[in-house]
This record gives structure tokens, sequence and C-alpha cells, in this order.
């Protein structure tokens, strides 16, 4: 299990078996970058596979809670491409079995 744990700014957690725990608090941006990017290579490596491999990947969940924050706090010219990077997980995670769902605090906040 792998959690990055954002403190108001919204929470990612991704549980894969077997279970493995990291916590990434709301401060430490290079760890919270670092796991956008390992999900992010994850995910296109999954894509490269024939599918009985890929079906026989463990699975993977991961959980955003208030996405609005996490937005929010990659907002600068250095967070986009990590940003994008946690989209493309979101849109092509399923098919590999990299799954994505999140929170929001209104309607239109995803």
């Amino acid at each position: 299990m792998k959690y990055l744990e954002n403190s108001g700014l919204g929470s990612v957690l991704t549980y894969r078996l077997p279970p493995r725990v990291a916590v990434v608090g709301a401060g430490d941006r290079e760890r919270q970058v670092r796991l956008i990017r390992w999900l992010r290579s994850e995910v296109e490596r999954r894509q490269r596979l024939d599918p009985v491999d890929r079906a026989e990947a463990p699975r993977v969940l991961v959980l955003v809670d208030n996405f609005e924050a996490v937005r929010a706090s990659f907002d600068d010219a250095a967070g986009m491409a990590v940003y994008d990077a946690l989209l493309r997980v979101y849109a092509d995670g399923p098919e590999t079995g990299i799954n994505v769902a999140v929170t929001a605090s209104r309607v239109g906040g995803v």
C-alpha cells in the first residue's frame, strides 16, 4: 500500500498486493512527484505487456481525496507535467489494472 497524504491538499492512496506502505506528507513534494511518476511509468510498462502478462499483474487502486486540492497543489510550471501524468494514469490506467477513484468537495470539482 502506498499512501500520499496531502493534509488538506487531498490524498492519494495506492493499494497493491502484496501490501507495501509508504506515507508521503503534504510538504514532501519530491516524494509526491516520484509516486505519480512511478504510477505513470507503471501504466506505460503494462501497456507494452501482452494481454496474458497484463492480466497477471497485480491490481493497483489509487484513491484521490479532494481532487481540486491535488490539482491546485500542482498548479505551477513545474507541477503541470506531474498533474498531466496523474491524469494519464486516470485515463489509461484501467486497461492496465491501475484504477483511480476520486472525490471532490463539489460536483464540478473533477
